[in-house]
């Protein structure tokens, strides 16, 4: 038993690097944002990209594990045996070591979460911006306008006016 909570915890001390990992480029990523820096913001994407994919790898060897220990103590499906649920059965030091691994990657995932939100909030603002400026700019430009040899300006959808006349 004692292999399997090494085995565990080592799992969780790698999850809890790659958690501070990903929180540490989310808050380059808004900086990367706010300073429009698109070549530094196209890389943190590719190393986000590598961290959810390694994070996930260890979530399924987590699970794995989970259920090894649901065959050794037999207390129902993975899916319900949980760190809180783990930390409940056991007792001593692992439980203690659970519940501190536990906090600490729950609040570490509440920091991802939010970090991430904000950033997402940030880059639907920088969107909306350019979207109104080019909206700006197109209604401005009159594209549709035909300048005529006597200088009359006539818009095709019959709006406007004519601004010329005879001397």
């Amino acid at each position: 038993m004692d292999l399997l909570f090494d085995e565990l915890f080592a799992i969780l001390g790698t999850q809890t690097a790659l958690y501070r990992s990903l929180l540490l480029l989310l808050h380059k990523e808004k900086e990367a944002v706010v300073g429009s820096d698109l070549r530094n913001l196209k890389r943190i994407n590719s190393e986000k990209h590598v961290l959810t994919s390694k994070i996930q790898a260890l979530e399924h060897e987590r699970l794995h594990v989970l259920e090894k220990f649901r065959e050794v103590v037999r207390g129902g499906s993975t899916e319900e045996l949980t760190l809180k649920r783990l930390s409940d059965l056991c007792c001593g030091r692992f439980s203690d070591q659970l519940r501190a691994c536990r906090s600490i990657l729950s609040a570490l995932t509440r920091q991802v979460r939010d970090a991430n939100d904000r950033n997402s909030r940030l880059l639907t603002h920088a969107i909306d911006i350019v979207n109104s400026s080019a909206e700006l700019l197109n209604n401005l430009i009159a594209s549709d306008s035909i300048y005529h040899h006597n200088g009359k300006i006539l818009k095709k959808n019959g709006i406007g006016g004519v601004f010329s006349g005879t001397v």
